[in-house]
């Protein structure tokens, strides 16, 4: 729901994926831009099994 508020007024979602330098690299990128709001998940799993 937080998700679609957001949307609805104009605001953006954008997803990341990719290896953690990737994440990593894009989180520094993102930040510089001053977001309003900023959330990191992983899939702990997926890393251990890897």
């Amino acid at each position: 729901m937080k998700y679609e508020t957001a949307l609805k007024t104009d605001q953006f979602l954008l997803i990341v994926h990719g290896t953690a330098a990737e994440v990593a690299q894009a989180r520094d990128i993102i930040k510089t831009t001053n977001p309003v709001q900023f959330s990191l998940h992983s899939d702990e799993a997926a890393v251990v099994a890897a």
